[in-house]
Formats: structure tokens, sequence, C-alpha cells
């Protein structure tokens, strides 16, 4: 059986870089993109950063609610919503790292 995850995400739109930030008190993510919110493209940003996060193909990580709004509900098949949070939460700590080794 193929996993099929489903998760929240705040997009924080027209940033310096790609990352993620966090998550809210809700446990809905935020991630920030470098993309403008103009005629899909901060959408698109988010399923190329996803993918790029979890190693899923692109084709195969939709947005089920929320096309228009911020707040979007993910959907993506092909790996568990555990691994991807791990991921996600990786991308935290290295943005940590990074920030130490910079001061």
């Amino acid at each position: 059986m193929t996993a099929i995850s489903r998760l929240s995400i705040r997009v924080l739109p027209n940033a310096h870089k790609d990352e993620v930030v966090g998550q809210d008190e809700k446990g809905c993510w935020k991630i920030k993109l470098a993309a403008p919110a103009l005629e899909g493209k901060a959408n698109q940003a988010l399923i190329r950063f996803l993918s790029a996060v979890s190693g899923v193909s692109v084709s195969r990580i939709s947005i089920d609610r929320g096309e228009r709004t911020r707040v979007k509900v993910i959907q993506i098949v092909g790996i568990e919503l555990v691994d991807l949070e791990k991921l996600l939460a990786g991308g935290i700590q290295q943005k940590a790292k990074s920030t130490i080794v910079q001061k």
C-alpha cells in the first residue's frame, strides 16, 4: 500500500530564500518562499520545495485545499507523515546550525 500524507502549511511568500520556519501551536508548518503570491508562483515553488525536501516527485504532490490562500492542505503520495515531518524538522535544525556557524 502506498503511503499518503496530508499536512497543513502556512506559506510566507516574498522571502529572501525558501526555508522551513517551524510549526505553530496548531501544528501547521510555516514555510518561507522566495516566490511571490502571484499567478500560482508560490504554489509551484511550494510543491518544488516539498519535492526537494522529501525526495518525492513533483507529480505526487498536490494542493488539496487553499490554492488561493496562505494556509494550504498538501497531499504527498509516497512518504509517511512521520518521515515527512522529520525531514521538515531537519530543515529547521540545519538552518539553526548554519546560523551558529556564521556568527
